[in-house]
């Protein structure tokens, strides 16, 4: 499947003068330091580059946490809230475990190659080669969806992509495919070509320099590849959560699920001992996790939503945390984004219903 060494080297060519012409300016393409690499590849991991970059999410972290040992000494809950509205915290925990692993059991040395890489906490086989080849300059290819699309256009392969046998074949294409010489701007290249030209939907096969070698351009067949199976429709779950109040405060909880594990929450009202019906819903949306979409009710009690009397909840003191919504510059410890937005929403009413409070 991979083309003779004359094609190869013509390819390599044309993506990396296509590159060099448009590859777009990335604060991690100025400072290619293990370090720099490895932060923005987690972020990116299924978030869009826009988010992290146009919220300053990198920026920030890296202003915060500048090194290694910043950033393996950094308390968890000042890591939670940096990463807050990013998803997926366990990400910014395993960041944490790879920089003490690295200013710690290996005293300031940063793995070497992809195999070194991939002992890291929370490191995969993309993230392994995007660092190994960006920051140290390996010969090793990276995959991931824009690549897969890419390869599966390219290469007019009709089976489907996400199978264990198309992923290994595509992980081979890919590591003969790099370019030696530039083995990171090649990577870079290739994600690039996928994001912004062969799109999944409308590509830009016209801008793209690799048409000429293109099979699926050739045969007709762009727009059905790559070939993806179904995947099924979302479970539905019901989640009902109480905004209990005592004065100005609201009580949210702490998480001990392993994937919001540290963050808070708002308490359900079966934690709060509220039978339903008891309490008045005051707002509902969907947020999706995972596989499931899940539908929150949020509830308040009484027939207002402003009750400064209610009970003390049945939490232990340890696990409950008492917000001011009010508090001036709305510096909140790092809560899951669903609850977060349920708050948001919660003082916009009550803004507008008690334009007196604070």
């Amino acid at each position: 499947m991979v083309p003779d060494k004359e094609t190869l080297n013509s390819l390599r060519e044309a993506l990396l003068l296509w590159f060099d012409g448009e590859g777009r300016r990335y604060p991690w393409r100025d400072d290619r330091s293990p370090y720099s690499v490895l932060v923005s590849e987690f972020m990116l991991q299924q978030t869009r580059i826009a988010t992290v970059l146009d919220r300053g999410y990198y920026t920030n972290w890296m202003r915060a946490f500048p090194d290694w040992d910043a950033l393996a000494q950094a308390p968890e809950p000042d890591i939670l809230k940096a990463w807050e509205g990013l998803g997926y915290y366990n990400r910014a925990r395993n960041l944490q475990k790879t920089a003490q692993v690295i200013s710690g059991e290996r005293d300031g040395i940063v793995p070497k190659c992809r195999a070194e890489w991939l002992q890291m906490p929370g490191v995969g086989a993309y993230t392994a080669a995007a660092v190994a080849s960006i920051a140290m300059g390996e010969t090793c290819g990276v995959v991931d969806g824009n690549v897969e699309r890419v390869f599966a256009r390219f290469f007019s392969y009709d089976q489907p992509i996400a199978t264990p046998a198309s992923k290994k074949l595509f992980q081979d294409i890919s590591d003969q495919l790099v370019c030696p010489a530039r083995p990171g701007d090649w990577n870079a290249a290739i994600m690039e070509l996928g994001q912004f030209v062969c799109t999944r939907s409308k590509p830009r096969c016209s801008d793209c320099p690799l048409q000429g070698g293109c099979q699926a351009l050739r045969r007709g067949e762009v727009e059905r590849l790559p070939v993806k199976i179904k995947k099924p429709a979302p479970e539905r779950k019901r989640e009902q959560v109480g905004l209990c109040r005592k004065g100005n405060l609201v009580l949210f909880v702490k998480e001990t699920s392993s994937r919001r594990k540290g963050l808070l929450r708002l308490p359900s009202l079966e934690e709060l001992g509220i039978a339903e019906g008891t309490w008045v819903q005051v707002d509902h949306f969907d947020y999706a996790i995972t596989k499931y979409k899940v539908d929150l009710e949020v509830f308040c009690q009484g027939t207002r939503e402003y009750d400064p009397s209610v009970n003390e909840p049945p939490f232990d003191q340890e696990e409950q945390c008492w917000i001011d919504p009010f508090q001036a510059g709305r510096d909140w410890p790092a809560m899951g984004a669903p609850y977060k937005k349920a708050l948001l929403r919660h003082l916009e009413r009550q803004q507008e219903m008690f334009p007196d409070i604070r």
